[in-house]
């Protein structure tokens, strides 16, 4: 568990280096905003959390029988977590994304786009 990175990932680093890449300006994981999201853009509000498919529970109605109540317990409350900041952020005034680790390994380049979409409509 040691081990396991909670920032500065590679799906983290693959996004940051793509919006490096395209002129875009921004802070990693601030403290100053609730949830730390893993890149924000505080000229235009933007929040970007990268999400781990295992810690942050996708598609955990699938899987999460096969795992311990503890890591049951701990995945669920991530979820919840997860819910309550977004929810927060989004009365704050501030646009949150949320990139999945599956669909960025899948598609690198549609998540980006995605992504750069809602940076300009903001």
């Amino acid at each position: 568990m040691s081990r396991v990175r909670s920032r500065d990932t590679d799906i983290e680093r693959v996004v940051q280096y793509h919006l490096r890449r395209l002129g875009y300006r921004f802070k990693t994981h601030p403290n100053t905003v609730l949830g730390r999201p893993d890149i924000y853009m505080p000229g235009i509000r933007v929040a970007v959390f990268i999400d781990g498919d295992f810690w942050h529970g996708h598609r955990f109605n699938t899987w999460e029988s096969a795992l311990s109540p503890f890591w049951q317990v701990k995945i669920r409350t991530n979820i919840q977590r997860d819910k309550r900041v977004r929810k927060s952020l989004r009365s704050q005034g501030i646009n949150v994304v949320r990139i999945w680790q599956h669909d960025l390994e899948q598609d690198t380049e549609s998540c980006i786009v995605n992504l750069v979409n809602v940076i300009e409509c903001s």
